[in-house]
């Protein structure tokens, strides 16, 4: 049986050698992403290449998307690669991507956000939670509500807070630049709040296809608006689930699902789908239900990130998800 459901998945080093793409290809995989969050732009060169390589000589059509980085805020780097906060200690949060400790971390963009006493700071996906307890021009005293390990360039996100970072940073431009050189297919374009976001982009890249990551509050709320301009949304659960409460994140999976196919657009389910992937050959029952679910809710493709990207059974997970798609269908 055909298989409508598209299989998108993260190329990184746990797929450099060209035999494992071949094998992804494969097992079903098609349309390769490729994470301007991570890696150097040679890498993405090389895997571009070992991937329209394979594609030639299976005669396989694959898809390339690029997915650029965006305003993410992110801290900077630790010695060691990260520090552990011990709840109840006080730390400071100073503007900057440069090197810090357990006492002090660099936040980038912190001087865009417009932070008061008593807010909350998430940090690593939500995992670790802060509290402002004095906000200042330079820096932000906060104390660690709930620790945990802060590795480096972990996400920082602000609940409620007003926010004014641009819509592209001047690696994203650079990227995206250098993207065109190569020919992507697709380009998503992360943390987008509204049309203007994808015509900021359009004016660099044309009419490349673009795939609109709706990972905020903002985003959600103006899909209407994003879909005016978009060609492809991406419901992108890791940082949405962050800003909208993790019980929030299946309801407006639903709806943005429903919106996007209404208008036309191609619809993108993304994050943590087979995240237990990562390091395990099986999928927990609950990520077998999560894939089958968002197939049946209308999802046009469905997405693999560090399963395939960094992960130990790469080629395995796509064998998985197609095997679910093929069953939801």
């Amino acid at each position: 049986m055909h298989r409508k459901t598209k299989i998108i998945a993260t190329l990184g080093p746990a797929t450099d050698d060209p035999a494992t793409i071949a094998a992804l290809v494969e097992a079903g995989m098609n349309v390769g992403r490729f994470n301007f969050s991570h890696g150097t732009r040679e890498d993405h060169r090389r895997r571009l290449e070992a991937l329209r390589d394979v594609a030639a000589s299976s005669g396989v059509a694959v898809a390339a998307m690029q997915d650029i980085q965006g305003p993410k805020i992110r801290v900077g780097t630790f010695p060691g690669g990260g520090v552990t906060l011990v709840d109840g200690q006080e730390v400071e949060l100073v503007p900057g991507d440069g090197v810090g400790d357990a006492r002090r971390i660099p936040v980038a963009h912190l001087d865009r956000v417009a932070l008061e006493a008593g807010a909350t700071i998430l940090l690593a996906d939500g995992l670790i939670v802060l509290r402002a307890v004095e906000v200042h021009d330079d820096r932000v005293v906060a104390e660690v509500v709930t620790g945990g390990f802060l590795g480096d360039h972990k996400g920082a996100a602000f609940p409620g807070a007003r926010l004014s970072t641009p819509p592209l940073t001047d690696k994203d431009r650079e990227d995206l630049v250098f993207g065109l050189e190569l020919g992507f297919d697709y380009i998503a374009v992360s943390f987008v709040s509204s049309a203007d976001d994808l015509r900021a982009v359009r004016e660099i890249v044309g009419d490349t296809p673009l795939v609109a990551k709706i990972e905020s509050a903002a985003g959600y709320r103006n899909l209407d608006d994003v879909l005016a301009e978009a060609d492809g949304v991406m419901v992108a659960r890791g940082d949405l689930g962050v800003e909208l409460s993790l019980e929030r994140v299946p309801r407006a999976q639903l709806d943005i699902l429903r919106k996007t196919n209404a208008a036309g657009r191609i619809s993108i389910t993304a994050t943590e789908m087979l995240e237990s992937m990562t390091q395990a050959p099986r999928p927990t029952r609950a990520e077998v239900t999560d894939v089958f679910r968002s197939v049946v809710d209308g999802s046009d493709a469905v997405m693999l990130s560090a399963e395939t990207a960094i992960g130990r059974h790469p080629v395995r997970a796509v064998e998985v998800m197609d095997a679910i798609c093929r069953e939801a269908e």
